[in-house]
Parts: C-alpha cells; structure tokens; sequence
C-alpha cells in the first residue's frame, strides 16, 4: 500500500468517459441508445460510459519510449505480441462513486515495456516458452527481431489480477446488503460447480479474497458472470466501470490488432525468466541490453502493420476490422510475424501521415484502398 505522505508526491490524474464516449440520448422512448453498448460490455451499461469517471496517482517507474518511424526499423521482423489494454503504473483510487478503501495498482499492458528492469514481453509459462522458440527459429533465419504490441479487445484485461482487484474493492465498499448473499451464492455455484471452497457472498471481505486469488481464467469467467445482465439487475457494480478504469487512456479507441503503440527488442536467442515479481504473470523474455521501448507517433491497422496475414483474411471477409476470432488466432500464434519491407514503409508512413494531417477518417478511406486493390487482384 502507498503511504499517503508518498501518494501526495505522486502526479494525480483523472480520467473522464466524456473525453471518449457521447453522451446519453435524452427522450427517445424505448428505442435502443447505440451509447449504452459499447465494447467494455457484452450487455447493455448500467450507466453512461459518457459519466464514467477514474481518479487515482501515476506511479513513475516508467521509461519514456522512442519515437520512430516506419523507415526506421526497415529489414527487422515483427513478432506480435497480442496483451490486453490495461495501464501500468497507475493507483487506482475512485471509480465513479466508488472511493476504494484500498486503492490498486495497475500492472498490464504494453507499458511493461516501458517499466525499468522488466523484460521485453510477459505471459504465462508456456505461452512464452512458445515465443521463445519462435524467436530462436527466427534468429536461426537471420531475423532481426523486434516485438510489436498488438492491443486485444475491450475486455481482455479480466485475466489480470489488477482488473480483479479493482472491481473487487468497487465491490467491498458497494451498498449490496449481506442479504442478498442467498441470491449471489446460489449463482456463482452454478457458475463454479467443481469448487467447494466458495465463500459466501454475505461475507464480501472474505469473498474478495477469494475473487483476486483466482487463476486468471477464473477471474474472467466471474467478471463475466458479473457483467450478466441477471447480476446488474441485483445492483452489482457495473463491471464495465473498472475495465474502463484499468486501461490505458490512450487505447480506449484503438482498433483491436493495431501496429505501432510499442515495440521491443528481445535479447537475441535468450531463454524465458520465470519469476514472481508480476502478479498476473509467471515469465518473461528478457530485452536487449541497451535497449528501450519504441512506438510510431500513431497506430496502424492490421491489414497494414501485419500485411501479410491480415490482409488476405481482410479480402475473405471484405471487412477492414479484425473478427474475435482473429483477435484470438494472433493471441495464440507465437510465430505471427511481418518484414518491414519497403512496401511495409510505404504504405504506413502513407498511413501515419494521413492520420496526422487529416484525420481517422481519411487515413482509413487509404486503408480501405489498399484493400480493395488487393481484392481487386486477387
């Protein structure tokens, strides 16, 4: 816990669903408000993404990364690390009307990157021990490697112990009497039927407890059960609150699988660390020495940044945007990769140009282009 004589030293921030999300519809009867359902949820919001709002303290600890442009990295590799959207370095403190009593750090995303003394990537055990043959069979080509972040869905941060913390202090401080217990206990058993050592709701200290020391899949299978439209109706608080508040302010638009918001050099041919240092993940693959993050002055779509796998499941579908399905492939493949090559160059300097002068918009009528051109080609 920060000691609050240390947490005075620390740059506050706030962060408002305002600056991301419009505000809710005023009359309109029963129709459906498109603002109340947004990625951050699989139902309908509790309230307004436009009302959310996060306070808390940054907690340094951060490099700065390098800004560089497509040419710079021309004739390297990248291997894609898919990772969730949440921040790092950040004291949670209040969500929304939530004061938490003991505020919770955030550990996650592509800013391990920038953290001093961490390595280039972390996952679990066998997750990285796949990248970590990838990357040997990749040096043994002649590869010049470099790691490139690729943000998940909205939702992704639940396997992290930090997003469990968080939702589960929203919890403890929530007005839920203990005399709902009953109704929560009969719910998350059916959810758990091979766990016995549920404790009950009625107890919600002893139940958070038991909530974060989950394994992080079944941390995500019980924010899920909490994101239901069946637990909102009994007053829980809205799940999608603490995801927005653990992610990284600057990805909360992002498009899934985009290229450019950081990337990292492992060490050439070393071998995972496993450690305990990081509360959602067991190891690590250790950065080059000497080196530090790096990131494109803006992000680029996956049929651009991962040209040569995307783009052709891009022509299947003739959609510009990544389906869950894909999103979960480039999780999953450790040997996901792309030259820079110069067409690699040119279409992204073409690409981050655009989105510089003119806007989103324009920059993915050109991506649009590119598409169609291949579609037209093939």
């Amino acid at each position: 816990m920060v000691k609050q004589a240390v947490k005075d030293l620390l740059e506050y921030f706030i962060t408002r669903g305002s600056d991301f999300f419009s505000p809710p519809r005023v009359g309109g009867g029963r129709a459906r408000d498109p603002v109340m359902y947004t990625p951050f949820s699989k139902t309908k919001h509790q309230d307004s993404p436009f009302n959310f709002t996060v306070e808390g303290r940054k907690l340094g600890n951060l490099n700065v990364p390098s800004l560089i442009s497509p040419s710079d990295i021309q004739g390297k590799t990248l291997y894609f690390t898919a990772g969730d959207r949440t921040s790092n370095q950040r004291l949670i403190e209040k969500v929304n009307d939530y004061l938490l009593e003991n505020p919770k750090s955030t550990f996650g995303g592509p800013e391990y990157k920038d953290q001093i003394n961490r390595g280039v990537w972390a996952s679990e055990p066998t997750a990285m021990k796949a990248k970590e043959n990838a990357f040997k069979e990749g040096v043994d080509r002649g590869e010049d490697i470099l790691t490139a972040y690729m943000p998940m869905g909205e939702r992704s941060g639940d396997f992290s112990k930090h997003m469990a913390e968080v939702y589960g202090e929203m919890l403890r401080v929530s007005p839920i009497g203990s005399n709902s217990g009953i109704i929560f206990d009969d719910i998350i058993a059916k959810t758990f039927p091979k766990m016995t050592d549920i404790p009950s709701f009625s107890n919600k200290d002893k139940f958070v407890d038991w909530m974060v020391g989950l394994s992080g899949g079944k941390r995500a299978q019980l924010l899920k059960l909490f994101d239901t439209g069946a637990m909102k109706n009994l007053g829980v608080p809205d799940v999608s609150a603490a995801r927005f508040a653990v992610t990284n302010p600057e990805l909360i638009k992002s498009d899934a699988l985009s290229v450019g918001y950081r990337f990292g050099v492992p060490e050439p041919n070393a071998s995972i660390v496993k450690s305990t240092d990081h509360p959602s993940y067991g190891a690590n693959l250790p950065r080059a020495e000497g080196t530090t993050s790096m990131k494109f002055e803006g992000e680029l779509p996956f049929i651009i940044g991962a040209r040569d796998t995307a783009l052709p499941k891009a022509a299947v579908k003739n959609q510009l945007l990544p389906l869950p399905k894909e999103i979960t492939s480039y999780m999953m493949n450790p040997r996901l990769r792309q030259t820079v090559d110069q067409q690699f160059v040119d279409e992204a300097e073409t690409y981050l140009d655009l989105l510089k002068t003119a806007g989103k918009s324009e920059a993915d009528l050109y991506t649009r282009s590119l598409l169609d051109e291949f579609m037209k080609a093939n």
